[in-house]
């Protein structure tokens, strides 16, 4: 579980985030291009950003696509080819799914500015993820080679604190 509280209108932008990052040597990446995508199965309050770290892209505007919040377990298909950079910042960098370092899960002052106003929780979400595949959701890939790393392969609760935003990436 991923809980965190943003600070809207600040001097600096204003997120937090956590990473799956796939196991591999400090020279290798994983390599997802025989995947047509991957199933993440999430509930969350609010809308969030999924992102795939990407080692040719240096300015973190990685490809990524926002999900919906789900009041309950849901599983939910990304699909590769409807990946997209945010648009308004950074350098543009074409996908190579060759290069993938990991996956980012976020969420952004962009997003909670883009909520209602009426939302009086928009600056909170807290995000739970239940589990992580690569391919559709109907059919999980299981790929030995791509491990959570011990000792965070169980059950991981994050609280964010707001004195802490500025050191989360």
């Amino acid at each position: 579980m991923f809980s965190t509280q943003l600070v809207l209108n600040s001097s600096t932008y204003s997120s937090a985030g956590f990473s799956i990052v796939w196991k591999r040597s400090n020279t290798e990446y994983a390599d997802l291009s025989s995947y047509s995508g991957l199933c993440l199965t999430y509930k969350a309050d609010r809308p969030f950003r999924v992102d795939f770290k990407q080692s040719s892209i240096t300015d973190y505007n990685f490809h990524g696509v926002v999900l919906p919040a789900q009041d309950t377990f849901v599983a939910k298909f990304i699909d590769f080819a409807n990946l997209e950079q945010e648009g308004g910042w950074g350098e543009k960098v074409a996908l190579d799914l060759t290069r993938q370092q990991g996956v980012q899960i976020n969420y952004k002052e962009g997003i909670a500015t883009s909520l209602e106003e009426s939302d009086a929780n928009r600056l909170k979400n807290v995000i739970t993820v239940s589990a992580v595949s690569l391919g559709d959701c109907d059919e999980p890939v299981v790929e030995d080679s791509l491990v959570v790393l011990a000792p965070y392969n169980k059950a991981q609760q994050v609280t964010i604190k707001i004195e802490d935003r500025k050191s989360v990436v």
